[in-house]
């Protein structure tokens, strides 16, 4: 059996023809990033709730389950993924398959991450992320 994981913030989108999305986030960085990933994709996250502790420290919140609002929110700071350029994803063309993509693992497929985010890797893992972002 599998283990199950409670997501410490989730992040709705703007409601559209009576519906909207949940985006879960992890940390402050994964919050950037998903709030870029769903502009992106022209879905705005509008709001945040905390489900956890940890959520609440996020937000900056006391009480879980409290809805805050995107722009009430402390952003942290990012930059242009070093890796990837800022693209995010690679196409990776094969002949009568489905569309198939290479997200950048630095940046989550976002193009945005915090500086000096990449040292966390090796340098010949960091190389080698490079080499497969390439064009």
């Amino acid at each position: 059996m599998g283990s199950s994981v409670t997501v410490p913030v989730i992040g709705r989108t703007e409601l559209k023809d009576e519906k909207w999305e949940q985006i879960c986030a992890m940390s402050k960085l994964d919050m950037a990033q998903q709030r870029k990933l769903m502009a992106d994709a022209g879905k705005p996250i509008w709001a945040w709730y905390a489900q956890t502790a940890h959520g609440c420290r996020l937000l900056g919140t006391v009480v879980p389950g409290e809805e805050i609002l995107d722009k009430d929110v402390r952003h942290v700071k990012t930059v242009t993924c070093p890796i990837c350029g800022g693209k995010g994803r690679k196409y990776l063309p094969k002949p009568g398959v489905f569309p198939v993509y290479r997200s950048c693992p630095v940046c989550s497929g976002s193009g945005i991450t915090r500086k000096g985010y990449e040292k966390r890797w090796r340098d010949w893992q960091v190389e080698m992320f490079r080499e497969e972002m390439k064009d």
